[in-house]
């Protein structure tokens, strides 16, 4: 509490890290520290910024996008794989420029320019941390008219992540300003996977009288799920059922279709030789 009370006073922000380094012999483990800080929020009914303490940032941005501080300005394209997110209580002004979409993706993937414009891309690298939750939040806030997309891997965690992002989670339910309920899932779903995109000329239309790429099935792209893969699937549904939304139905019938076949994929299934622009493109015209 003396650190965050220093924090406070000199209006800077401390890491939970920094508090770790401060006393290794008393705290052992950098799992305290986080748990001591999440406790201290949520018994004052806090965020863990407004106690001044924040984690090291972990999530990345990329795309036409310019964030701007008291003390700096921030180009995301400035670097071809992204760069770290600066904290989103510092963001005073973001120029959006061209950008015509956001894009939340569970990890790193290839991805170039798409044909339905400039977007902007937001990786967590996994299960996001407060300060990548809350940068999203800020986007939605800043433009609320500019659409949130979320690409995960087809598996539980996959649809938890993205869950988080929408709805927060149940621990951390204290945290404001951290979710963006309007968040459309693009991705990946249990149709992705019937036929690969493969690089091979256009054959003729389905029954839909869509055009279809002829390419091997994606189950080739697939594993089996684990004892504990179903446990989480099926607690998530649970969870669905006691407070989900009209929007979690899709998350639902995903989760029951992935129970039913056995099977979960990365984002990498429906990768084309390590580019999702093609898949990208595709996806966005449905929207």
């Amino acid at each position: 509490m003396q650190l965050s009370l220093s924090a406070l006073t000199e209006g800077r922000l401390i890491t939970k890290r920094n508090i770790y380094y401060q006393d290794t012999d008393l705290f052992k483990r950098q799992s305290i520290v986080d748990n001591l800080v999440d406790d201290l929020a949520f018994t004052l009914g806090l965020g863990r910024e407004n106690l001044g303490i924040v984690a090291a940032s972990k999530g990345l941005v990329s795309g036409p996008i310019i964030l701007r501080s008291r003390t700096s300005v921030v180009d995301a394209s400035s670097s071809e794989h992204g760069i770290l997110i600066p904290s989103a209580r510092t963001v005073s002004e973001i120029d959006f420029g061209r950008a015509q979409w956001v894009l939340v993706i569970e990890k790193e993937v290839g991805l170039e320019t798409s044909a339905f414009g400039l977007g902007i891309l937001v990786t967590g690298k996994g299960y996001p941390d407060l300060n990548t939750k809350q940068f999203v939040h800020l986007l939605h806030t800043a433009k609320p008219e500019l659409p949130i997309f979320a690409l995960v891997d087809f598996d539980c965690y996959g649809i938890a992540i993205m869950r988080c992002y929408s709805y927060g989670t149940r621990g951390h339910a204290h945290e404001k300003a951290t979710t963006v309920p309007s968040m459309q899932w693009l991705g990946i779903k249990s149709d992705d996977l019937a036929f690969r995109q493969d690089a091979t000329p256009r054959h003729g239309p389905d029954i839909n009288g869509s055009q279809r790429r002829p390419g091997a099935s994606l189950f080739d792209s697939t594993s089996s799920l684990t004892l504990r893969d179903r446990t989480r699937a099926i607690n998530t549904i649970k969870e669905i059922e006691e407070d989900g939304t009209e929007n979690d139905q899709d998350c639902r019938r995903e989760l029951q279709v992935m129970l039913f076949l056995g099977i979960k994929a990365e984002i990498q299934a429906v990768d084309n030789a390590g580019d999702m622009s093609r898949w990208l493109d595709e996806h966005l015209g449905t929207f």
